[in-house]
């Protein structure tokens, strides 16, 4: 479906019809969620399927978005929230999750060019304690293997092949958002273990090292037209914790990055997402925190206003083609 639906978009560039859509006016607020930014050839020891975009896509995004659409940075989206600020014409917010350091290196050059406001929301632990993100554990225990297949929830995986090894961290992914926070060390710990990784788990978390932004690359983002939110303390999903834990990843992780940057953090996005992943109490604790706003990553974009403004939808844009994420955005239902 998804390569049907690039030709599409290519066949209706061709024939100016995307530019037609452009010239409609469309009250409508599109914010774009980005994860990795990366430059080819892409090699890395972690998970691929966060590497979203190369840079020269991104950059033509932007320079798309810049020509065509009205950008909101985070305090003009709290305006536009409180009735301040109505869209005059099709608008953007740019987001970007997990403070990978290919965001400080990649993407703040090119939005600093053309001086357009994102908000970075980073993961306090991460950035903290450079610790490896557990979907690029799992994923580097897949690639690091020593067992020639595994079975995992009853299928199985042979782990020579390509395709299967990326199904494999797939499926451990799923099954780690499942966990409660205090099954989140066994789990790892166990797989681990099973997949005969040689290397010591605390020789992996040193490779993070390079993965990560530092506080100083997050404070100058901060001084520079980038808006740091909070994406929680540990990035487990918080619908699989308690209300206390729930309440303590969002309180603390707000707290701790007002001190480290000296201040107000005002928006936070539920780590992974979806409809599953937080809840109606969720919500209300970010609430009650001191979130003006949060943000999931629920598909779908907003006419004239945002419906509830503690779940946010962020969309994805596509990588491969500069006519698909133009249809993206021009006509969200179908594409």
């Amino acid at each position: 479906m998804k390569g049907k639906k690039i030709l599409l978009s290519k066949a209706m560039d061709s024939l100016g019809l995307l530019e037609t859509l452009n010239n409609i006016d469309r009250s409508n607020l599109y914010v774009i969620n980005y994860h990795r930014l990366y430059r080819n050839p892409l090699e890395t020891q972690f998970n691929t399927k966060v590497f979203t975009h190369t840079e020269e896509i991104f950059y033509e995004q932007i320079k798309w978005f810049k020509k065509n659409y009205d950008i909101f940075g985070e305090e003009d989206l709290i305006q536009h929230l409180e009735g301040n600020r109505p869209l005059k014409r099709r608008t953007v917010v740019l987001t970007f999750d997990d403070g990978y350091l290919d965001n400080y290196e990649i993407a703040y050059p090119i939005l600093k060019a053309f001086n357009i406001p994102a908000i970075f929301f980073i993961p306090y632990n991460q950035v903290d304690r450079t610790s490896v993100a557990w979907w690029d554990l799992l994923a580097y225990f897949v690639k690091n293997a020593t067992v020639k297949a595994v079975c995992i929830a009853q299928k199985w995986f042979d782990l020579t092949q390509l395709t299967d090894r990326d199904m494999a961290t797939c499926y451990l992914c799923w099954h780690y958002q499942l966990q409660s926070l205090n099954e989140t060390g066994h789990f790892l710990q166990q797989w681990h273990t099973k997949l005969g990784v040689q290397t010591p788990l605390e020789e992996i978390e040193d490779l993070s090292q390079k993965e990560f932004m530092n506080w100083d690359q997050v404070k100058e983002l901060s001084r520079n037209n980038i808006t740091i939110g909070s994406h929680t303390m540990s990035h487990n999903v918080l619908a699989n914790l308690i209300l206390e834990e729930q309440e303590r990843e969002l309180v603390n992780s707000k707290a701790l990055l007002e001190k480290k940057l000296d201040q107000e953090i005002r928006t936070v996005a539920y780590p992974v997402g979806k409809e599953q992943h937080f809840t109606e109490q969720t919500k209300e604790l970010a609430e009650k925190a001191g979130y003006r706003a949060a943000f999931s990553f629920i598909k779908g974009y907003s006419k004239d206003q945002i419906q509830d403004k503690y779940s946010i939808p962020r969309m994805d844009l596509c990588s491969l083609s500069t006519s698909h994420f133009k249809a993206q955005t021009l006509l969200a239902k179908v594409f």
